[in-house]
């Protein structure tokens, strides 16, 4: 079985006020070390036997996402407004690709 992780984070900046807002939400900041929380997330999946990830995040957020992981999310890049029907969505596509696909969703932000 393959595995296609997906890393929502779409997250809209309000939690971590004031140090994140609108065009600058906790997922590009670096909480925990020099990277941003989305790196974070990324490198963890190095070295693991999966496909490469997919990133979904907002459409405002689409530009930054792009210029902050550019070599880290080789799997793909898409732009969603409602997690559930993204879910929804990823779960069709990855079972399309194979009958005994399957996806695993991580939030952008926290440690699994």
């Amino acid at each position: 079985m393959t595995i296609t992780p997906v890393i929502l984070s779409g997250g809209s900046g309000t939690r971590l006020w004031p140090l994140s807002w609108g065009n600058h939400p906790k997922q590009f900041l670096p909480l925990v070390s020099d990277k941003t929380m989305i790196q974070e997330t990324l490198l963890r999946l190095n070295g693991l036997n999966i496909s490469a990830p997919i990133v979904s995040c907002n459409a405002h957020n689409l530009s930054a996402m792009q210029s902050r992981t550019p070599s880290l999310y080789l799997g793909g890049l898409t732009v969603s407004g409602n997690i559930w029907d993204l879910i929804i969505s990823f779960s069709i596509f990855v079972n399309s690709k194979s009958f005994d696909a399957s996806f695993k969703a991580f939030p952008g932000c926290v440690k699994p």
